[in-house]
């Protein structure tokens, strides 16, 4: 039941600010790679920040956070590896 706890506070955690903002005046159009990369970069920080929040100790919600953070780490690292450098000018 905590385990199912943890998932649903985490995926609230990363999806409640994706869903409750679009950007001022924006159409259809997807934004960059890089842009979407950045707002993920931003919300892995928040996480982590987050996490320095809850009581100190072990508990096992708090090792899935970390485990959860580890993962979108890893994860947003091979995507940022994966986007070529956005070009100047």
């Amino acid at each position: 039941m905590r385990r199912r706890q943890a998932l649903s506070l985490s995926a609230l955690l990363l999806a409640g600010p994706l869903l409750g903002q679009t950007a001022p005046g924006s159409t259809d159009q997807p934004a960059a790679p890089s842009d979407d990369l950045k707002r993920m970069r931003s919300l892995l920080e928040q996480m982590q920040t987050n996490l320095v929040y809850l009581p100190s100790g072990y508990s096992a919600m708090k090792h899935q956070f970390e485990l959860e953070i580890d993962m979108w780490r890893m994860l947003l690292e091979r995507m940022e590896r994966a986007v070529p450098p956005a070009k100047a000018g």
